[in-house]
C-alpha cells in the first residue's frame, strides 16, 4: 500500500508530505506523481501470449507490472483524473479566493483526490470551533470506484473529516461509472458549473445547520448513551455486542469523554456534536482496518468509514429529538465506565 500527497494541510497529513503551501492542479500533478493517465490493456495468457476475456489498467508512465493499477471488465471506460480537476479548476473560478489545499493518491493511483477550499466555514455558534469546508473530487482507476464531487468538511481542532453531497441533484450528475457514457455525463456537468457552485454553498450551510442542532442537544446520561451505541453497532440474538463492537465502544467512550482534551471545545461537551466528534476520530485515527494507515485513509475517503461517519450523523439527527435542548455554557457529562459493557 502507498500513499502519495502534496499541498498545504490534509486529514491524511501523517501519511504524505506537507509542502507549506497552496497548490495549482498542475504543481499537484507533478509533487505528488499524478502526471499520468490511466490505460487499458488487454490481459493476454502467460504461456500461449494470446488475448484472453480480461483487462488490465496500467500507469500511462508505466506499462510495466509496477505500473498495474486494476483488473476491469470489458465494459470500463478510463477517464483521466487530470479531467475532473480541469472541471474543479473551472467550479474554482467561479467561488472567489478557493484554491488547491491538497492533492493525493492511494494504493499507486487506485484512488486519487484533490480538495479546494472554496472560503466558507462551519461554524459552532457561541464558539471558536471551526469546520473548514473543501470542494473534493475524488476518483479512482478501479472497476468499482467512481467518478465523485462532494463536500469535505474539516474540523480545525483535530483534521477530522466529514463529507456530504453537494446537493442530492448535483451528485446525481456528478457520481459517474466508468461506462462508454461517462463522456457524455462529463460534458453535461461541465455545462452545469452554476449548479455544482450553488450545491456546494448548500451543502456547507446545511452542515453547519447539523452541527448546530447536535451542539444544542445534551446526551442525558449513561443509558441514553448505550442506546446511542446500539443503534451504531449491531448485536447479537441475546442482545450482547460482538468483541470488536465492545472494544470500538470502549473507545467512542473514551474520545467522547476527552473531548479532544486542552484544544478541545468545552461548551459541547456532553452533546450530541461531543458524540458525533468522537466517532470521526474514532474512524478517522483508531477504527481497526486491514492494510494500517493507508486503508484506513481510502476508508474515510471513499469506503465503509465515510459511510459509517454520515449514518451515524443521520442517526443521531433522528435520534436527539426529544434530548433536552443544551444552551452554552454546559453542564459537565462524564461518559460511562467503560465497565457498563461488560456488566
Amino acid at each position: 500500500m502507498s500513499m502519495t500527497y502534496a499541498g498545504r494541510v490534509s486529514s491524511l497529513d501523517r501519511l504524505g508530505t506537507n509542502v507549506g503551501r497552496c497548490i495549482t492542479a498542475e504543481e499537484g500533478y507533478k509533487i505528488a506523481d499524478l502526471d499520468w493517465d490511466p490505460h487499458k490493456e488487454q490481459l493476454k495468457c502467460p504461456f500461449t501470449g494470446d488475448p484472453i476475456n480480461g483487462w488490465a489498467i496500467y500507469r500511462s508512465d508505466d506499462l510495466s507490472p509496477s505500473g498495474f493499477i486494476a483488473t476491469v471488465n470489458s465494459g470500463y471506460e478510463p477517464q483521466g483524473h487530470k479531467r475532473g480537476f480541469m472541471i474543479l479548476d473551472r467550479l474554482l473560478g467561479q467561488i472567489g479566493g478557493a484554491h488547491y489545499e491538497n492533492m493525493g493518491s492511494l494504493d499507486g493511483g487506485r484512488i486519487v483526490w484533490g480538495q479546494a477550499n472554496i472560503s466558507t466555514q462551519t461554524r459552532i455558534r457561541g464558539t471558536d470551533d471551526i469546520y473548514e469546508n473543501f470542494a473534493m473530487f475524488a476518483t479512482g482507476h478501479a472497476a468499482n470506484l467512481h467518478y465523485e464531487l462532494k463536500l469535505a468538511s474539516i474540523r480545525a481542532i483535530c483534521r477530522n473529516t466529514v463529507m456530504a453531497a453537494i446537493a442530492e441533484k448535483a451528485l446525481s450528475s456528478f457520481r459517474l461509472k466508468h461506462t462508454a457514457s461517462i463522456n457524455d455525463h462529463l460534458e453535461a456537468v461541465e455545462a452545469r458549473l452554476d449548479e455544482l457552485e450553488a450545491g456546494a454553498k448548500g451543502a456547507a450551510m446545511s452542515l453547519e445547520e447539523k452541527m448546530n442542532y447536535l451542539a444544542h442537544r445534551k446526551i442525558p446520561g449513561a443509558e441514553s448513551l448505550m442506546t446511542l451505541a446500539a443503534r451504531m453497532f449491531p448485536t447479537n440474538a441475546d442482545g450482547e455486542f460482538s468483541t470488536q463492537a465492545n472494544k470500538a465502544i470502549r473507545e467512542l467512550f473514551m474520545l467522547f469523554e476527552h473531548n479532544d482534551g486542552d484544544e478541545g471545545n468545552k461548551a459541547i461537551r456532553g452533546t450530541a456534536l461531543n458524540w458525533f466528534n468522537a466517532t470521526t476520530e474514532y474512524v478517522d485515527h483508531y477504527r481497526p482496518t486491514r492494510g494500517g494507515d493507508v486503508k484506513r485513509a481510502e476508508s474515510s475517503i471513499r469506503g465503509d468509514g465515510n459511510k459509517f461517519k454520515n449514518r451515524v450523523l443521520e442517526m443521531l439527527l433522528a435520534e436527539v429529538k426529544n434530548y433536552p435542548h443544551h444552551d452554552f455554557p454546559t453542564m459537565v457529562t462524564t461518559a460511562p465506565s467503560p465497565n457498563v459493557l461488560s456488566a
